[in-house]
């Protein structure tokens, strides 16, 4: 530390907190972005973003990469990679399932309780006795 002076330890100073600013600034959530934010990915430009948002705006959130280059026209699987390498994010949306029984019986399916239950009729006639 001795042969570094104040101006050489600010310059390493600003350019980490640079590096920091911009690696803060390469992810881009598709679903959450806006025009200006989804320009700044490397290779997306004005007419891709206007698509992407109309698309959303329209039907939802992306719930995956595939979901995305289905619904947007013009963008590909190989134009959707390089965007994600810019630093485009596509997450993965999770469609959750029912609440599910838990305990010991929860495999166990439950009778209902005050329906009739369905035996097949006695046979020979109607059950009525003479």
């Amino acid at each position: 530390m001795k042969g570094l002076n104040k101006w050489s330890v600010a310059a390493l100073a600003a350019a980490l907190w640079l590096n920091g600013v911009s690696a803060m600034a390469a992810s881009v959530d598709v679903n959450k972005a806006s025009r200006a934010e989804l320009e700044s990915v490397k290779g997306l430009g004005p007419a891709l973003s206007k698509r992407i948002l109309a698309e959303r705006d329209q039907h939802g959130a992306f719930k995956s990469a595939q979901d995305l280059s289905q619904r947007v026209s013009g963008l590909g699987e190989k134009k959707l990679k390089r965007l994600q390498k810019g630093g485009l994010v596509v997450p993965t949306l999770k469609v959750s399932e029912p609440a599910r029984p838990k305990g010991p019986d929860a495999a166990t399916p439950r009778q209902r309780v005050g329906t009739p239950s369905h035996r097949p009729a006695a046979a020979g006639g109607s059950g009525a006795s003479r």
